[in-house]
């Protein structure tokens, strides 16, 4: 199966090592049979979005998100059509703050987002650092991930974390049909080898292809379980 994933501005929105989920995306896919094709505009006269059958961004600084809000506005509507009909997307960073309604910087200048989601982003002078956990939906594992982020995130009405189990509860993203966004970096799919198969789950579920599972690394795999252990013995440690 030909697949195509679509990695916007990969220059622009380029913080944390994000390419990362891009890169395991494809080796694991490859390693399914499938052929991969990264497609990773720069400019806005590159992107074609509807050919894509999965669109990807990571994280940027906060003026560069902004920017690249502006060079991926006049795809919103394209874009609010591919979500409703269920292309997998990923945004990680500062990237999920483009899909709302609005984002407020810390001028107090508001900026309209794309409008896919009705949330809305304010831009604090404070910033929100530290690690994240918490429980999700889709998976079976606890999320992990590191917040840092100016970003103060309301009206989401299904996070990606149902439960923040440490950590801010800003960095609970979001989970709407198969669009998947969180403000944490790892990068993520690595860190998470279960949101990982989720995705590509989703992928080649709506492209009608049959697997029987998606190859996860034991390393990624212990690797999370380490990472989860410590976090669990932070905790513990603050309530004792």
């Amino acid at each position: 199966m030909n697949i195509t994933i679509l990695h916007l501005f990969p220059d622009l929105m380029n913080l944390y090592g994000d390419w990362g989920n891009v890169a395991i995306l494809r080796r694991t896919l490859e390693t399914m049979g499938h052929d991969v094709t990264v497609v990773s505009p720069n400019t806005v006269e590159n992107v074609y979005i509807e050919t894509a059958d999965m669109i990807y961004m990571g994280a940027g600084m906060e003026r560069r998100s902004l920017y690249a809000l502006e060079l991926l506005r006049p795809y919103g509507k394209m874009l609010q059509t591919l979500v409703e009909q269920g292309v997998p997307m990923v945004f990680c960073g500062t990237a999920m703050d483009l899909l709302g309604a609005t984002i407020t910087d810390e001028a107090g200048t508001v900026h309209d987002g794309l409008g896919v989601l009705p949330f809305t982003v304010t831009h604090s002078n404070r910033r929100l650092v530290g690690d994240v956990m918490g429980d999700c939906p889709v998976t079976d594992r606890s999320v992990v991930g590191y917040l840092n982020s100016c970003s103060v995130v309301t009206g989401i009405e299904t996070p990606l974390l149902s439960k923040v189990t440490l950590g801010n509860s800003h960095g609970a993203g979001l989970l709407h049909r198969n669009v998947m966004a969180s403000p944490l970096t790892g990068p993520l799919l690595v860190k998470n080898p279960e949101l990982l198969r989720y995705v590509i789950t989703t992928l080649l579920t709506r492209k009608g292809v049959h697997f029987e599972a998606v190859p996860l690394s034991e390393h990624a795999m212990a690797g999370h379980e380490i990472t989860v252990e410590a976090l669990k013995n932070r905790i513990s440690e603050k309530n004792s």
